[in-house]
């Protein structure tokens, strides 16, 4: 499958939520950033980061996917934290690995002592689409995606063996998205050189039914078979609660965070399970406004394929970090190999 032109042309896709959702100013960014992970929302410890965090003898399993909230960084940058934190500690891990060599190019991590440049943390992203519906799914025809602390790559064979799956180019629905844009500062910032991304945006829109959530898994299922040290990261913020979003508490007798929590419970536990049909069962039981509901589904079909198990990383309402009048659920999962 060839790319478009304009990959092999260098274009670059511009940010477009610089000075809204973070700091357009690198160095204010940094801090922000800083700020975000030395105080990352309380994680909630299961079996599979236990067995992590015990190290080499603790049979630990791989780190194969995560679920992250995209909002502002003053108000889901904790939650974020908490994913991005584990997730370059596991490719830090794996880099002492032995490598080995995939289909789509690339390769696991060398040993700490070979020599050469190092190797790229390939990362497939799933990001919602907040302004269209259309196309179901699609990709960036970009070289590289632009942010304050410079360009993150765009990985050829991983964009080249999604397009063989079926999903479409269509920059239109990414050059208007913060969803995956707003995972690149965090990945960039904590990766840095040691495990420079590279990255597979691919935005998801409106999926329509369970099975349309499975085709899509599917496709991301066959790639990931050839690609097998790559990361899949999708994007969702859970229930938008109060005046700018229109949802208000669902009882006189309940504050905006009572309200999410108690939205957010089913899908959370729903969400653990790794099952896409249940996952928009809760969905669609409780009305939720979670605006990430198909990446989120379509991750869900992944991990039933591959057989992850997912586990909460954390969880927190919006109004424990800033006071706008409006709350949000934000929530981070792992999903582990």
């Amino acid at each position: 499958m060839r790319l478009p032109a304009a990959a092999s042309s260098g274009k670059v896709r511009l940010p477009v939520a610089a000075d809204k959702y973070y700091s357009a100013d690198p160095a204010v960014l940094r801090q922000q950033l800083d700020a975000c992970l030395a105080a990352p929302a309380p994680p909630v410890v299961g079996s599979c980061l236990q067995a992590a965090q015990r190290g080499p003898g603790g049979r630990a399993r791989r780190l194969a996917g995560l679920i992250v909230p995209h909002g502002a960084l003053q108000d889901s940058g904790m939650v974020a934290a908490a994913a991005y934190s584990l997730l370059a500690t596991q490719l830090g891990h794996s880099s002492s690995s032995s490598s080995s060599s995939s289909s789509l190019g690339g390769a696991s991590s060398p040993p700490a002592a070979a020599a050469g440049p190092p190797q790229p943390a390939r990362l497939v992203l799933l990001g919602t689409n907040h302004f269209t519906r259309l196309p179901p799914a699609c990709l960036s025809s970009a070289a590289a995606w632009r942010t304050p602390l410079g360009d993150v790559p765009v990985d050829p064979p991983l964009t080249a063996a999604l397009a063989a799956q079926g999903i479409c180019f269509d920059d239109a629905p990414h050059n208007l998205e913060h969803s995956i844009e707003n995972q690149l500062c965090f990945l960039q910032h904590t990766l840095g050189a040691s495990r420079p991304p590279g990255i597979a945006p691919v935005c998801v829109g409106w999926l329509v039914s369970v099975e349309a959530a499975r085709r899509l898994a599917r496709q991301l299922t066959a790639v990931l078979r050839q690609a097998p040290a790559a990361v899949l990261v999708a994007t969702s913020d859970f229930t938008h609660a109060g005046p700018s979003y229109h949802e208000p508490a669902a009882a006189p007798w309940m504050t905006l965070r009572e309200h999410c929590l108690w939205r957010d419970s089913p899908l959370i536990h729903a969400a653990c399970q790794g099952s896409p049909g249940r996952f928009l069962d809760a969905c669609n039981a409780t009305g939720s406004s979670l605006c990430g509901r198909w990446p989120v589904a379509a991750f869900m079909g992944v991990a039933e394929e591959l057989g992850w198990s997912i586990e909460l990383l954390s969880y927190a309402p919006s109004d424990l970090y800033v006071q706008t009048g409006d709350v949000n659920g934000f929530a981070a999962f792992a999903a582990w190999e």
